[in-house]
């Protein structure tokens, strides 16, 4: 089921139901899914047994050479640096792993925890075959890690009221562009009664 609303956005509104345009078709869930997570939905992956991944930022290099240009890009990511002590970069209260109950952590460094990490070696030891990401920002790690499952052979469901952006606009336009070509925009509810076979 789709979370794109043609009452928010009319001028998609021939391009939004079951498949956005003829040659489109949806995905849909996979029979082991894995939750890409910052936050709101673990109770639900707890509850299907689904292996649930938390993705940080994290720079190590003293001077973040290891950010490469993405700082020269981006300002304000230095609070993403492992020794910064003003909490900004680290996960909120509540929404931590639990080590004990399988979680893991993944450290990237740039928009895709794909790119320098072993998460396809993790997720494949997993027997995973669905991402289902729910992150910030749309334009930038959502679409990423969504345009790395499709090419790593993992179907993806983003859930749309799980992700956000700078502005509507940004977020909306990722989400159409993300439905018609690499995997499918999700409702909460979809992810809320996930069930899977462990």
């Amino acid at each position: 089921m789709s979370d794109l609303s043609p009452s928010d956005y009319p001028e998609y509104t021939a391009h939004m139901g079951g498949n956005l345009t003829k040659s489109t078709k949806l995905l849909g869930f996979g029979s082991r899914p894995a939750l890409m997570v910052i936050g709101v939905f673990v109770n639900a992956a707890r509850g299907a047994k689904a292996p649930i991944l938390w993705i940080q930022t994290r720079f190590q290099h003293p001077n973040m050479k290891d950010s490469r240009l993405l700082t020269k890009k981006m300002s304000g990511l230095d609070v993403l640096f492992a020794s910064d002590e003003s909490g900004l970069g680290d996960l909120l209260p509540g929404f931590e792993p639990d080590m004990q109950a399988g979680d893991t952590t993944l450290y990237k460094k740039f928009h895709t925890a794909s790119f320098g990490t072993n998460l396809s070696t993790q997720l494949h030891a997993l027997n995973v075959d669905t991402l289902v990401i729910c992150r910030a920002c749309t334009g930038g790690s959502v679409r990423a890690m969504t345009l790395d499952a499709m090419q790593s052979g993992f179907r993806a469901m983003v859930v749309a009221k799980g992700c956000a952006d700078m502005s509507r606009q940004v977020h909306f336009s990722n989400l159409f562009d993300l439905n018609a070509k690499y995997g499918d925009v999700v409702s909460m509810e979809a992810v809320e009664n996930l069930k899977v076979e462990w």
